[in-house]
């Protein structure tokens, strides 16, 4: 746009507004692209067929996409053309490409989670979240990169290449939805689908600067979806603005999230100062932080502290809780054949061998007192709570290798224990260009609160208008952003 601009006004001919929409497209918001489709401004072939031509030509460096569907995509198109030109128009999702984790079924797609163990996986039937968002009218371009299993680490033995971070190549997307905040980051699909055991579909959001969310548990289905750690599994949207998740839960669900029950200077937001402290934050995420706290209260809201049970303890009782649970899916296919799963992947699982039914059970009660805390919680009063999404900026690949069962994210796994819903969105970015992140919690079944006090930020600060610019980074230029 700055070279057209200092070649003086253009004559606006539709060629020259079809040149500007084309160039825009691939990062405009799910409902300001859905108003354009719905318009017949653009049709969904033409969609479609923009998207993946950017995916094949900038994904090679990315590595978010494990499987392009294009045939799939381009079928499902021409049908929302048609049923769109008919004035059969289904809602905001109609003709709007999107894309799945691939641990997440697809029929007639092989659905590999990204492992050895199931390259010739192929589904006969979708899982119940990709039927609820074809039926919305929702174009599904592919299957999309993640960490082995949803619980492995990059390593030299991955099935598939890591995916990078659109923000700096040189950095994770963050796991275990990698390609998924990826390629919502990247520009290649206006939503993805993840899943979240710990922490997995926010860590993605958090680095990428994107929009995640955890719905509460059992919310949206995991039929048909590869399973980790079943009592902690979840399956959430990732977008690039806030009402776009809110769009996306509703299909997923069937359910309208509703309206925030107060105006955000009504509400009481809880802070967990005890786990900011037992956790550290990174110096440009506490800046970060403050400042948005500043934003919550100048929005009328008043600041409160509140606990977090077992502050110091809670990660290692998540993990308890997958272990036993993955051992239980996936030891006896590790002993027996160890050589299909990566070596991050078994270092990870075999430790789940030596925990007793009785420690998983101790584990499980513990879960258990931490849903009623925040029940009670909640009903005391408080609308939210309020953290840093992640403790720090996403770290290197090289990083990432050196440290494959290191502990990361850490302000995540409370909430699967929980069960609550958490959304992760953007809070600004790191001298060095990185996202960071904000995440906001509420009751079970809350999800309107949350989308409430997220959308009141992105109002205010902004930041989910911006995007990589990773066609400089594909040109040999250090990265950057771009705002619109």
């Amino acid at each position: 746009m700055k070279a057209l601009a200092s070649l003086g006004p253009p004559s606006i001919t539709p060629a020259f507004t079809t040149l500007l929409m084309h160039a825009s497209l691939p990062y405009l918001s799910l409902c300001d692209v859905s108003q354009l489709v719905k318009a017949r401004l653009v049709s969904p072939v033409e969609l479609a067929q923009i998207l993946l031509n950017r995916i094949e030509a900038l994904d090679g460096q990315v590595h978010s996409f494990i499987s392009i569907t294009r045939e799939r995509a381009l079928q499902e198109a021409r049908q929302a053309e048609a049923e769109i030109f008919k004035g059969q128009w289904r809602g905001p999702l109609h003709g709007i490409p999107v894309a799945y984790k691939d641990n997440i079924e697809t029929r007639n797609v092989r659905t590999t989670a990204h492992s050895r163990s199931m390259m010739e996986h192929v589904p006969s039937a979708d899982a119940e979240v990709v039927q609820r968002l074809a039926q919305a009218g929702a174009i599904c371009m592919g299957k999309l990169s993640l960490q082995e299993l949803a619980y492995g680490s990059p390593g030299d033995d991955d099935a598939f290449p890591s995916p990078r971070n659109p923000w700096s190549l040189a950095h994770s997307p963050g796991g275990s939805s990698s390609g998924s905040g990826a390629a919502v980051a990247a520009g290649f699909v206006y939503g993805a689908v993840g899943t979240d055991t710990g922490g997995s579909i926010r860590h993605p959001a958090a680095v990428c600067g994107v929009v995640g969310l955890k719905p509460s548990f059992d919310l949206v289905s995991t039929q048909g979806t590869i399973p980790l750690s079943p009592t902690q599994d979840h399956v959430g949207p990732l977008t690039r603005g806030v009402m776009d998740n809110a769009v996306m839960l509703q299909a997923m669900t069937g359910l309208s999230p509703g309206k925030p029950r107060k105006s955000t200077s009504d509400l009481r937001i809880g802070i967990p100062f005890d786990l900011i402290d037992t956790i550290g934050l990174e110096a440009s995420v506490q800046e970060a932080f403050d400042t948005t706290l500043g934003r919550l209260k100048s929005l009328g809201a008043s600041i409160v502290p509140v606990p977090t049970p077992m502050a110091a303890d809670f990660n290692a009782l998540g993990t308890r809780i997958i272990l036993y649970e993955a051992w239980a899916r996936y030891g006896a296919a590790l002993q027996a054949n160890p050589e299909l799963f990566g070596a991050a992947f078994r270092a990870r699982v075999k430790r789940g061998a030596g925990i007793s039914s009785r420690d998983y059970e101790s584990a499980v009660k513990a879960r258990e007192g931490i849903e009623h805390h925040y029940a009670r919680l909640f009903a005391s009063g408080v609308d939210a709570i309020v953290s840093p999404g992640r403790e720090e900026p996403a770290m290197t690949m090289e990083r990432l290798r050196s440290e494959p069962l290191g502990v990361r994210g850490q302000f995540t796994r409370i909430y699967n224990l929980a069960r609550i819903p958490a959304l992760v969105m953007p809070m600004g970015f790191s001298p060095e260009g990185l996202p960071l992140s904000v995440q906001i919690a509420a009751a079970f079944h809350d999800e309107a609160s949350i989308y409430g006090i997220a959308a009141a930020l992105e109002r205010d600060a902004g930041w989910t208008g911006f995007h990589p610019d990773l066609e400089r980074q594909m040109a040999g230029v250090d990265g950057g952003c771009r705002n619109g």
